[in-house]
């Protein structure tokens, strides 16, 4: 009578000790998921690459370990100077400046880093340029964010310029702040104002923080 609910009680025990465990392991698949994600990116902006320069694209490879999972914290409803905040855990060293990536593509870069959150500099906002390069046509150009559910535009694009509708654009890695090879979006539209000297080219960001609750912060080294 009096073991019986002693072993009840250590079944229990065991039970809860294995759903602990089992949780831990479901979630660490999914970070690992989500690194995937967004390293499988850079892979396809490579294999672009080597198609063009008929090179083995084996031979490089993106280091997920240089990738910190970060949750969001806050968004704000301003449209066009969008403040994202994300979680940090106070043993990661996260700099300024950092590229930020969800599973879709870019997401901006590290505005303000605090001891156990940072702000982010979204794609979107108006304050935005992230130098890009098209993945056919292989132009470069300084893409300006245009706010929250707006296309972005490339800045001071040349009536000559050759870029067509379904290209995608990546970051080129000029100015140093983003590493090249991060997917940002796609080209939606490139029409020739007669008012203008410039080409004017639209561009759906495939990134949108409305719908993304987890973040990756690229650890520049």
């Amino acid at each position: 009578v009096i073991r019986f609910p002693s072993e009840i009680y250590e079944r229990f025990n065991l039970f809860i000790s294995f759903r602990v465990d089992l949780e831990k392991k479901v979630q660490n698949l999914r970070e690992e998921n989500f690194k995937l994600k967004a390293t499988n990116q850079f892979m396809e902006k490579i294999s672009i690459d080597n198609s063009k320069l008929n090179a083995l694209w084996s031979s490089l490879s993106i280091d997920k370990e240089r990738f910190l999972i970060s949750k969001k914290s806050f968004l704000s409803s301003n449209e066009y100077q969008p403040l994202l905040v994300l979680d940090i855990n106070s043993k990661q060293t996260v700099k300024k400046d950092s590229a930020v990536v969800s599973e879709h593509g870019l997401a901006g870069r590290l505005r303000s880093v605090g001891f156990s959150s940072t702000e982010v500099l979204l794609v979107q906002d108006i304050r935005s340029s992230v130098p890009v390069i098209s993945s056919d046509s292989s132009l470069h150009a300084t893409l300006d964010g245009k706010g929250l559910g707006r296309y972005g535009k490339l800045k001071f694009i040349s009536k000559t310029a050759k870029f067509s509708t379904g290209e995608r654009v990546y970051t080129s890695g000029l100015g140093e702040i983003f590493p090249s090879g991060i997917l940002v979006g796609e080209i939606v539209s490139v029409t020739d104002p007669v008012d203008s000297e410039f080409l004017e080219v639209e561009i759906l960001f495939y990134s949108e923080p409305v719908n993304q609750d987890y973040f990756l912060i690229y650890k520049n080294e």
